[in-house]
């Protein structure tokens, strides 16, 4: 009984789960894209948790639907490269991709902040 009672199995629980996956932004993670990135992954598996059930592609749409500009470029590729293989989805491999970009993008951002620097 009081499993039932206090397992999250209920509407309220995949509720929250659902508004913070559709909040995830790397603004909402205070311009840390890395951290956008992996609260999505968590949130996914919390999905599958609950059986949740979507199609495959939801998730990786919502996730670079939140991306910002930055990433413009990487899900151009993305998008493509999922059309390209049948619609096969694999986050992943999307998420290892997105890590890389977000660790050039940082990259690129913190050669810059430090040639304003040396100026």
């Amino acid at each position: 009984m009081l499993k039932n009672l206090y397992e999250a199995k209920r509407f309220n629980s995949k509720f929250f789960i659902n508004n913070e996956l559709y909040n995830t932004t790397i603004n909402s993670n205070k311009g840390n894209s890395e951290l956008c990135i992996n609260n999505s992954k968590r949130l996914a598996i919390n999905w599958e948790a609950k059986q949740i059930s979507l199609p495959s592609k939801f998730p990786v749409a919502l996730l670079l639907n939140n991306l910002n500009k930055d990433y413009e470029y990487i899900v151009t590729i993305i998008t493509q490269t999922i059309e390209i293989h049948n619609n096969s989805v694999d986050l992943d491999i999307i998420i290892s991709q997105l890590l890389d970009e977000s660790r050039r993008v940082n990259s690129i951002k913190n050669r810059n902040s430090n040639s304003i620097l040396r100026r």
